[in-house]
């Protein structure tokens, strides 16, 4: 009889495992949580872009799109209808998110060219950034081929 008092319930031993390990892991899982609160903000960034250009793409009645320089209104180029599609792509995923108006559709883009030789398209309606590096050269060069351009005529 005393034998049966001294020996623990299997279901006890369990059940405490089971609340440990939890506890362990919501307490790891708020610990990292909660670390993005304890940083630092990052500092500005201070970076001023190598040349930039400010286009806005304006869609043609026979689907090609015009691409216009916002400082002098002087059309850099007229892509016709079916060319271009990653220019097109990356116009459309960048703007998916807000709703297609006149205002939106032609509010214009910042192609920026950088001292690391980062090349970003950003859209002035969401400030939405992306580096057009990551696509390849290739693609990149449809929006660098403009900044080029610019670059020849000051």
């Amino acid at each position: 009889m005393l034998q049966a008092q001294t020996q623990r319930n299997p279901d006890y031993i369990s059940r405490m495992f089971i609340l440990v390990v939890a506890s362990m892991v919501l307490l790891t899982l708020a610990a990292v949580g909660s670390a993005g609160w304890w940083r630092d903000a990052p500092a500005p960034s201070t970076e001023v872009p190598r040349i930039s250009l400010v286009l806005r793409f304006i869609e043609q009645p026979d689907g090609g799109l015009s691409v216009v320089d916002m400082a002098t209104g002087r059309e850099y180029d007229h892509l016709a209808a079916g060319e271009n599609g990653f220019l097109r792509t990356m116009i459309r995923v960048i703007r998916r998110d807000i709703l297609r108006t006149d205002a939106t559709i032609s509010m214009p883009f910042r192609i920026e060219a950088w001292q690391d030789n980062r090349v970003t398209l950003t859209d002035s309606a969401t400030e939405r950034r992306v580096d057009l590096r990551a696509f390849g050269p290739t693609n990149a060069e449809v929006f660098i081929r403009w900044l080029s351009e610019k670059e020849v005529r000051g």
